[in-house]
């Protein structure tokens, strides 16, 4: 099952989530403009909200007595009791450790209305998979005709370049569009040579495929 995760500028971004609502079908795993969907594509498809998930920070377990804390296990607050004997101390309440909760922003799944044919929701689909293949690929036929005019087959970088690139060229070439946007976050300074793949180059593809899902 796949969500489409809400960014900070309206555009959704597919992950994984464990069940479709009642009277919902799944339809692809897909990042989408909403904004970008047309008319007809909306009579079949729907975004359902999913609500945001707070960041909770960790926190180790405690000791407290509503001035005093106390953090070091070792330190449980103890008193004698009448023959002597080192007992829990009533006033201290021992506080649970809290596990990290990573925060989560608003998302949606993109879903076939109900009693929509699947043939034509699927059809609508297709049409913003296939835009987003061909934005794709109209930038590695760019990104190639610049690095020939720049020399890469005379200085024999030809492969060199495609196997630092591999994993944004795969992004580009199925639509993945913000995978390709973090891949490019992902490069290595050592795979920057300065001339085929450089920061300022690099920005600027990123900043070709931002423009493009409105960002």
């Amino acid at each position: 099952m796949r969500i489409l995760k809400k960014e900070n500028n309206g555009i959704v971004k597919a992950q994984i989530i464990s069940s479709a609502p009642a009277g919902f079908e799944d339809v692809t795993d897909l990042v989408i403009n909403p904004e970008k969907m047309d008319e007809v594509a909306l009579e079949h498809l729907t975004l359902q909200t999913i609500p945001a998930i707070e960041e909770v920070q960790a926190q180790a377990a405690y000791w407290t007595n509503g001035e005093e804390v106390l953090y070091n296990s070792d330190d449980i607050p103890t008193i004698e009791d009448a023959d002597g004997n080192a007992i829990l101390d009533p006033a201290y309440t021992k506080v649970a450790a809290v596990a990290y909760v990573a925060p989560e922003p608003m998302k949606y799944r993109l879903v076939k209305k109900a009693g929509t044919d699947e043939l034509i929701a699927t059809k609508n689909v297709s049409q913003i998979v296939k835009a987003a293949i061909e934005f794709g690929n109209s930038l590695l036929v760019e990104f190639s005709t610049e690095n020939i005019l720049l020399g890469i087959t005379q200085d024999g970088m030809t492969k060199t370049v495609r196997q630092a690139m591999t994993e944004i060229i795969l992004a580009l070439q199925t639509g993945s569009l913000y995978d390709a946007i973090d891949e490019i976050d992902l490069i290595p300074a050592e795979s920057k040579d300065g001339k085929y793949i450089t920061d300022a180059r690099l920005q600027e593809y990123k900043q070709k495929i931002q423009d493009y899902l409105g960002a």
